[in-house]
Formats: structure tokens, sequence, C-alpha cells
């Protein structure tokens, strides 16, 4: 579909590709949301229930917010869009 090239400090390129679906990426305290479109809100819960994150107005085309999760530890992140809309994904920490 297509892709952004970032550049780096070192004159190095870093290149994403764009995927047809979201994702969701959980990494070194930062969740990474790409592939959405609009302003939404994020929640996330451990999987016994307990809401351990809450995000409002996340620009979800391209967020990273920080957040500490315990690693290993599955979570269920989800999002409610601009149109009322609700989309869920689980992660593992890592």
């Amino acid at each position: 579909m297509g892709a952004w090239v970032l550049p780096t400090k070192n004159n190095q390129n870093l290149t994403f590709e764009i995927l047809d679906k979201p994702q969701i990426v959980y990494q070194n305290n930062v969740l990474f949301i790409y592939g959405l479109n609009g302003i939404g809100s994020v929640e996330v819960f451990s999987l016994i229930g307990n809401k351990v994150g809450h995000f409002n107005n996340v620009n979800l085309r391209e967020a990273a917010l920080e957040l500490s999760l315990v690693k290993n530890n599955l979570y269920i992140i989800r999002i409610v869009m601009d149109d009322g809309s609700v989309k869920t994904f689980k992660i593992r920490a890592s």
C-alpha cells in the first residue's frame, strides 16, 4: 500500500510499511498505535479487568503513549473512535 521513510541522525533511513489493518505495538514502555483514522480514547486493561491506563483525544493515525506495563503479561486495548465505534486488541507486554 505504501511506506513512510524517516531520516535518522546518522543519515540512515527507517522505513515503515503502511498496512491495511491497524497495528498496536508495546515496546520500551510506549504503546504505539498505527493505521487508524481520527481522534479517540484509548483504555488499557489487564486480563482480569483492571484499568491500567486511559488516554483521551489521541490521534489514532500514529500515536505513542507512555505506559508502564508488567513484562510478559497480556493486556486488552480498547479504542473508542470519534464516531462511537469500538475496536479491541490484545497485546503482550515485552
